[in-house]
């Protein structure tokens, strides 16, 4: 299992948020998208 707790950071507002994973920007999403998340780390870590 990969430890990605450190690598990844939120940026939110009102009404969206960027999703930032090994410092690659993921996003704006707006909030009710939120599942999206799980996809991305998903993908990031099948990427590794």
């Amino acid at each position: 299992m990969i430890n990605l707790a450190n690598k990844i950071g939120v940026l939110q507002d009102e009404k969206e948020f960027i999703v930032v994973i090994h410092g690659t920007f993921y996003g704006p999403f707006k909030n009710e998208e939120i599942g999206r998340i799980q996809d991305l780390f998903d993908e990031e870590v099948l990427r590794k």
